[in-house]
């Protein structure tokens, strides 16, 4: 996992990045390790994503942690596991979405499927609402189920909204700052500055020229 640590908008690199299951990952004591250090050197813009990852673990993997001086970060990445339900059951939300098309029964077909999915996927504790796996297996499916065109893209679309929506609650899930207030204490830490100050002051260097 190199980079994509800390954003602040959901994309195509956020659900690239974060990736179900420590095998997939970092080993469980390490990931502790980073949110620990994170949290040691007031770098809470990174603990969104670190925290999110941990709370897809299973929880086997990190009980073992839960004494122990992370413990309360492991404590944070259980209570979570709420919120994760609550997000994989809204980037479905598109299961509860019938389009006017061309085949309605095939297409109704699908959906079941799909909804059968989702409930083995929840009755097993997969939680994972946001990662690029999960979206590119929900085309994967709905394609293979002969799910027609319109009904893809519609699902597709719905499905971004309801993970961008909840990479926006992310912070809040995990009693952090939100993402603006993330972002300006990155860039105060940093030294940087905002490229609309930055343009100011050119400006107004340009003017006393």
């Amino acid at each position: 996992m190199a980079g994509g640590w800390y954003t602040s908008t959901y994309d195509e690199s956020v659900s690239s990045h974060l990736i179900y299951g420590a095998s997939d990952s970092f080993e469980t004591n390490h990931l502790l390790q980073i949110i620990a250090t994170a949290t040691e050197v007031s770098a809470l813009w990174l603990l969104p994503s670190a925290y999110y990852e941990l709370s897809t673990y299973p929880s086997k993997d990190i009980l073992p942690f839960l004494e122990g001086n992370v413990g309360l970060h492991v404590g944070k990445a259980l209570a979570a596991r709420t919120d994760l339900i609550r997000g994989t059951i809204a980037v479905h939300d598109f299961l509860n979405h019938f389009e006017p098309c061309k085949t309605p029964k095939r297409c109704g077909e699908a959906r079941k499927f799909a909804s059968r999915e989702l409930l083995d996927k929840l009755s097993g504790h997969e939680l994972d609402p946001i990662t690029w796996n999960v979206k590119h297996r929900i085309t994967k499916t709905l394609k293979a189920l002969s799910m027609c065109g319109e009904c893809r893209d519609s699902a597709k679309k719905r499905v971004d909204k309801a993970a961008c929506d909840f990479w926006d609650e992310l912070p809040g899930v995990f009693d952090l700052p939100t993402w603006q207030e993330l972002h300006t204490m990155k860039k105060a830490a940093m030294g940087e500055e905002d490229s609309d100050e930055e343009t100011s002051e050119s400006d107004s260097s340009s003017e006393s020229d």
